[in-house]
């Protein structure tokens, strides 16, 4: 616990000085600063994102899908809208009829 309220004391001063800072910064300057800030926050979320996944699936569950893909591809097209047909039929209508 001393060590956290030793580190809040120590960053106390600066912190103080950035929000003055920022409170007379013009708004386009923040503006285009808080977009950076976002684009690398998004940058880094997808940068470590395969990392977040592993144990959702086996690798035997995403050959098997990614299989199933590339063999939908090859197809000829109206094969391919007959399949993409289907699917939705079977989604979207009501089993009443």
């Amino acid at each position: 616990m001393v060590p956290v309220a030793a580190a809040v004391v120590s960053y106390s001063l600066p912190g103080y000085q950035l929000l003055e800072v920022f409170k007379h910064a013009p708004i386009g300057l923040l503006a285009i600063a808080g977009s950076f800030a976002l684009f690398a926050l998004g940058t880094f979320a997808a940068l470590m994102k395969g990392g977040w996944n592993h144990g959702l699936r086996s690798d035997h569950s995403f050959r098997s899908v990614h299989g199933a893909k590339t063999q939908i591809r090859d197809q000829k097209p109206e094969i391919h809208s007959a399949i993409l047909i289907a699917s939705l039929e079977t989604r979207f209508v009501s089993p009443e009829g």
